[in-house]
């Protein structure tokens, strides 16, 4: 789970080089300018440090909320920086995108991908509402499949030695 918490700048996934596959995710109240989940442009000839061409990505059964920029494709492109190695091969399934009604397409593409495959997704400007756990579940009954659990606590995500 990322929460934004509505804090100015706040981003989410970002996505570079190949066969990633971001599943079952739920993000809220991202503010400015960085998405949800942002799928990055790779660079020509890019150093191994660099951004590298995503290729093979699936991005599947994410719910993304109250964001002001929700999917981003191609995300960074800049021909004038050699930034123009298209997004190949992905694909975009039962995913959840829940607008803020705002004239602001949930899912922005800046440069036209290669072979996306965009299936079963729903995106919806959303009655909701917010449950005691503090996430926001949809009142409508057809997007109910998404909820898959409770949100992890803090203590149970990332690496050992964190803890």
């Amino acid at each position: 789970y990322i929460f934004g918490e509505s804090e100015s700048n706040t981003g989410g996934i970002r996505v570079m080089g190949e066969n990633h596959i971001v599943r079952n995710n739920y993000i809220q109240g991202l503010k400015g300018s960085r998405a949800a989940i942002s799928i990055i442009e790779g660079i020509e000839n890019s150093p191994i440090h660099g951004y590298l061409q995503v290729k093979n990505l699936q991005v599947i059964g994410n719910t993304l909320k109250d964001n002001d920029v929700n999917i981003v494709i191609g995300d960074l492109y800049n021909p004038a920086k050699k930034q123009t190695v298209k997004v190949e091969n992905t694909v975009l399934r039962d995913n959840v995108l829940l607008g803020k009604g705002k004239e602001k397409p949930l899912i922005l593409i800046r440069d036209e991908p290669i072979n996306l495959t965009d299936e079963k997704n729903i995106v919806y400007d959303a009655a909701i509402f917010q449950n005691k756990d503090g996430v926001y579940y949809p009142k409508d009954k057809k997007l109910e499949k998404n909820i898959i659990g409770r949100p992890l606590k803090k203590n149970e995500v990332g690496p050992g030695w964190s803890l």
